[in-house]
């Protein structure tokens, strides 16, 4: 049996409909609302068991983010919200996935001043509303939950399993064989940034930074991804 990796949901309590909808995407099979909530993500790469927690924005230490793989942060209100936020930003280093999800129109002033927040603390921004928005970086209710949903399954998570492709399968057709390839790069690609992230934690900045640079010019070279510019 799989040991469990951690998602912690900090949230203002105005969004339990919201996470649960998420929480449904990442794993069909759940069916209670009750944390803390085992679920289990299945990918085309992968499978992971999740413990997910669901803790008061005003209730949330910090420190935890040390024992965590992934930070979901959903308010619709943003008291409490900046204070989080830098008190975060002492754990930017930290190679977790950082999310925080606002699900209401806010004053552009505030907004801004989020923004900046989420940037000094490494953490994505995504901003939903039910109500039409003339911003272009502002999602609707289901783009949003699928924003979410994309950048918690591509968390690395303490316990995740990469699925073995078996090449020699009879079930791969002639035109699969590009597929395969890229699930076997996407493999080698998985462990080395697994390792990385085992070893971040001794390195100084420049290190980081130059071990990161290289696996990212890796994955450009092996996916042919050509729009990219390194610094």
């Amino acid at each position: 049996m799989l040991e469990e990796s951690k998602l912690y949901i900090v949230t203002d309590d105005t969004n339990q409909h919201l996470i649960h909808n998420i929480l449904l995407k990442l794993d069909p099979t759940i069916f209670s609302r009750d944390f803390p909530i085992l679920i289990s993500i299945d990918t085309k790469y992968y499978k992971a068991n999740v413990n997910i927690e669901n803790i008061p924005i005003d209730k949330f230490e910090p420190e935890k983010v040390k024992e965590m793989d992934a930070l979901l942060i959903i308010v619709s209100k943003t008291i409490h919200l900046s204070t989080l936020l830098t008190k975060l930003k002492l754990y930017k280093d930290y190679d977790i996935t950082k999310l925080c999800c606002i699900t209401s129109l806010i004053n552009p002033g505030i907004l801004y001043e989020i923004k900046s927040q989420c940037i000094d603390s490494s953490i994505e921004l995504i901003l939903i509303s039910s109500k039409d928005s003339n911003c272009q970086y502002v999602y609707n209710l289901e783009s949003g939950i699928n924003r979410i949903v994309e950048s918690i399954t591509c968390t690395m998570w303490s316990n995740l399993q990469l699925k073995k492709h078996n090449v020699n399968s009879d079930k791969y057709l002639e035109e699969d064989s590009e597929e395969i390839c890229d699930l076997s790069q996407f493999d080698s690609l998985m462990y080395k940034i697994t390792d990385l992230r085992s070893k971040c934690h001794n390195l100084s900045d420049d290190e980081r930074r130059r071990n990161a640079t290289d696996i990212v010019l890796e994955l450009i070279r092996k996916f042919n991804i050509n729009n990219i510019t390194i610094d």
